[in-house]
């Protein structure tokens, strides 16, 4: 078997290994949200505010990015790829966490974000739950 042939098939077992992780089902509700401040650090270390990432760079509703930022619904495959083409970084990144791809002085752009967004929510204070009537 040639060389080319075997880097070909890893890099279709790491492609679609990605794409099964890229659906909701497969991930735990934790890494949904990991994934959304994940994306959200990316724009955010671009200079992007969401709005305008959202809108006017992926041409997606500002509420519909929200969710995925928020880790509420996990962000598309096909709308990762354009975060990862806009921003410079990979689904590695995106879904998974590992930065090795990625530029080294953007990758710590990235990480001080990511850093004051955990700093965020780790002040904001749980949610209460409305009482259910019997």
């Amino acid at each position: 078997m040639s060389t080319f042939r075997i880097q070909k098939l890893s890099v279709q077992g790491t492609c679609s290994s990605f794409l099964w992780m890229a659906k909701e089902e497969n991930l735990h509700p934790s890494d949904q949200i990991l994934v959304g401040r994940r994306v959200s650090a990316l724009h955010r270390a671009r200079g992007w505010n969401a709005e305008v990432f959202a809108k006017s760079l992926l041409k997606e509703s500002p509420p519909k990015f929200n969710n995925w930022t928020r880790g509420r619904h996990l962000i598309p495959p096909q709308v990762a790829a354009k975060v990862a083409t806009l921003t410079g970084s990979d689904f590695n990144f995106i879904y998974g966490g590992n930065s090795a791809g990625m530029d080294p002085k953007f990758v710590v752009k990235v990480t001080e974000e990511l850093d004051q967004i955990e700093a965020k929510e780790a002040t904001k204070k749980p949610a209460k739950r409305k009482a259910r009537r019997a």
